[in-house]
Parts: C-alpha cells; sequence; structure tokens
C-alpha cells in the first residue's frame, strides 16, 4: 500500500475507535444513571413505606390508649365529638387556629391536652392534625360513632362504599380479617383521604365496621427530584394515591400502561428489582415494593422517574457522535491535503485533483480492498450490537 492508502487505513481505523469509544461511553453511562436511579426510587419507597406504616401505627395506638382517645371511644355515651387541642389552657382546632372565645358550647367537644405525647415539634402533633376521625358504622353503613376534627355533621349512611361492600362480604364467623386500606373523596370535607377499616365485632355474624380515616403527610415533607414521583396501587392496578395532582386518580395503571407484562408480574406478587413501562405516552422507570402495613388486599408502592430526558439526552450524544465524527474525517482530510501539497509540490498544482486520489478505488489494490471491506463490515456489526445495548428501550 502507498503512503496515501496508509493514511486513508488509519483514517477508517481512527473513526472506528472514535465511534467505538463514544457507544461505549454511552453504555457507560446508560447503565450508571439506571442504577443510581433504581437506588434511589429503592431509598423513595422505603421512605414512604414507613411512614404509611409509622401513621397508621400510631393511630392505632392513641385509639387503644386512654390517657389520649382510648377512653372517649370506650365510652358508649359521647357517639359524636369534634378534637381539638388544649396548649397553654388556650383551645386551638388541629390546624392550630384559635377557637372563637363567645363558643360557650363544649358539649360533643373533646380536647387533647398538652402533655408528653403531643409537646411542640413531637411527631404526635404533627401526625394528628393529619387525621380526620375515628368512625364507627352499623351493618347498614350509618354512622353511629365519630370523632372528628372537623365541623359535626348528621349522621350519613355510607353503604355504597367500597370498602364497606369489601368488609361485609366477609362475614367469617370468628375469623379474624384483615383491615382494608383505600381512598375515597370525603362527603364531609370535600378531601380526598385514605381509610383504614376492619370489621367491628367478631361475634355476630351481621356486623358494622370502624375505621380511621386520614390524610398522608410524607408528601408535604418529601423533596422529589425533577420527573420523580410515586403511586399507590391496589392488587388489580387501580391507583389510589399518587404525588401528580394533574392525573387522574381513577383510573388503572395496568390499562394504561397497555398490559405491561412486568407490572403484571407485580400485581401478581413478584416483583422485579426495577423494570421500565409507559404511561399517558411517556416512558418510566419503576421501582415496586408491596407496602408493609398488613392488608386484607396488598397495596403496592411504585416509585417511578420519567425518562424522557435519557431519551432526549441519547438523542443528543448520538447526534454529537456523528457531528464529531463528521468533523474528525474533515480534520484527516485538510491533514491528507497539506501533507500531499507539501510533499508534491512543484510537481502538482496546489488547487489539483490528484492530491484527492486516494479517496477513490484502485483497480490494482482489489484484494486490499476486500479485506478492508471485511473489516469494516465487523466493525458496522459491532457498533450496531453496543448501540442496541446501549439505547434505552
Amino acid at each position: 500500500l502507498c503512503q496515501f492508502d496508509l493514511v486513508g487505513v488509519v483514517f477508517s481505523i481512527g473513526l472506528l475507535i472514535a465511534i467505538l469509544v463514544i457507544f461505549a461511553a454511552l453504555t457507560y453511562w446508560n447503565s450508571t444513571i439506571k442504577a443510581r436511579t433504581t437506588n434511589d426510587l429503592y431509598q423513595l419507597a422505603n421512605k414512604i413505606d414507613n411512614a404509611f406504616s409509622n401513621q397508621i401505627t400510631a393511630y392505632e395506638t392513641w385509639k387503644k390508649d386512654d390517657l389520649i382517645f382510648g377512653k372517649i371511644w370506650k365510652d358508649s355515651e359521647k357517639k359524636f365529638s369534634r378534637i381539638y387541642v388544649e396548649t397553654n389552657s388556650k383551645n386551638n382546632y388541629l390546624n392550630e387556629d384559635p377557637l372563637p372565645k363567645n363558643n360557650s358550647d363544649y358539649e360533643g367537644k373533646y380536647f387533647i391536652l398538652e402533655n408528653n405525647d403531643f409537646k411542640k415539634d413531637t411527631n404526635n402533633l404533627k401526625l394528628i392534625k393529619y387525621l380526620d376521625n375515628y368512625f364507627q358504622m352499623n351493618y347498614e353503613g350509618i354512622l353511629t360513632k365519630n370523632l372528628s376534627n372537623t365541623k359535626l355533621d348528621i349522621p350519613r349512611k355510607y353503604s355504597d362504599r367500597m370498602y364497606f361492600k369489601m368488609l361485609q362480604q366477609k362475614n367469617d364467623g370468628n375469623i379474624k380479617n384483615k383491615p382494608v386500606l383505600t381512598a375515597v373523596f370525603s362527603r364531609d370535607n370535600n378531601k380526598y383521604q385514605l381509610i383504614y377499616a376492619e370489621k367491628d365485632s367478631l361475634k355476630k355474624q351481621v356486623s358494622g365496621i370502624r375505621g380511621i380515616a386520614f390524610r398522608e403527610y410524607f408528601s408535604d415533607e418529601l423533596e422529589l427530584p425533577p420527573g420523580t414521583g410515586y403511586m399507590l396501587v391496589d392488587r388489580y392496578g387501580g391507583i389510589i394515591l399518587q404525588n401528580d395532582p394533574e392525573k387522574n386518580l381513577y383510573q388503572n395503571l395496568f390499562y394504561e400502561s397497555q398490559s405491561n407484562p412486568e407490572f403484571a408480574s407485580v400485581l401478581s406478587g413478584i416483583i422485579p428489582k426495577s423494570f421500565e413501562m409507559e404511561y399517558q405516552g411517556k416512558p418510566y422507570q419503576i421501582y415496586a415494593k408491596k407496602l408493609s402495613e398488613e392488608t386484607d388486599s396488598p397495596i403496592y408502592i411504585l416509585t417511578v422517574r420519567d425518562l424522557s430526558h435519557m431519551n432526549r439526552l441519547s438523542i443528543f450524544t448520538f447526534t454529537n457522535a456523528f457531528l464529531i465524527a463528521v468533523i474528525y474525517g474533515f480534520f484527516i482530510l485538510l491533514i491528507n491535503y497539506i501533507y500531499s501539497t507539501i510533499f508534491y509540490n512543484g510537481r502538482i498544482g496546489t488547487l489539483s485533483k490528484h492530491h484527492f486520489y486516494y479517496l477513490f478505488p484502485d483497480s490494482s489494490r482489489t484484494t486490499e480492498y476486500k479485506k478492508l471491506l471485511i473489516v469494516n463490515c465487523v466493525s458496522i456489526v459491532l457498533a450496531l450490537i453496543v448501540a442496541f445495548k446501549s439505547s434505552p428501550s
């Protein structure tokens, strides 16, 4: 091979190395980002799980503690009461607004004293502001007891609520069933709230239910990175809770995801480490975890991150790789042209097309070209394999 052919081979090898380095860097970058995303979503899911469990445990403990709510809950004479907080001999609503001085009617009111459990900046004082009410219903779904933080209203009938129907269907005698955890839009305060309810008695074949209505607090404390969110779904894929207020709560994520097989395995109890799923036209990386709190029907925490930016970054990287390769090619051509004009100075004109003859086939070197063709084909196949493995799915 002549000098110009050797320069052409160097150019091809250099270009191939540049492309492989870019693809290898993209592969490493993509796998590293996804590994970090999985770790972030794992930690977020654990925070939500712990917050949920601690909140429900605290509310259940208060109801059993006679020094807090236990006594009034067991008192059959006080069926409907409103919760207030008493601090420094001042009576306040749970949202810390002061009780009006002209409010002299204390009947049906229950005051939580400022004690060790509800001192300022304690976890209990924070959690009680998210408690809506303790309630009890008879077998017809009529509210028979209500300890609430909102204005007391007339007893209503809730037999049409799904959680009531689910519990009423479980007439298993003395067999204790697990509580039901779901979410509803409250008819009393027009707020979206969570319901944690169970059968009221195991002694009767037909009995009512009792439970807790509350709002989760962790959404006010979590600092989510851009494109990151979370959802709670039931065993059928129905969305119970999600952080994005612009998205519809009343939808089934399984159908919205075009029956994603990995999400289907989550709903069946087989939870993969992490997977990707399309939701409302956008790709998401998902981490799933079953809620630790024991419930009649499993609840799953899904922490999600939007991968749209990853696709945009991949396109940006591929575009830059192409531009770098083109610039590299023009740079090599310029170096060859300068070298040729100096080497053939006085024999070939500066603007002669002979300086670029090495770019075109030479019929006397057919064997060498065939070998280069094989090398280039193998290199292209390797580059395509690396690109396929490194590109986001």
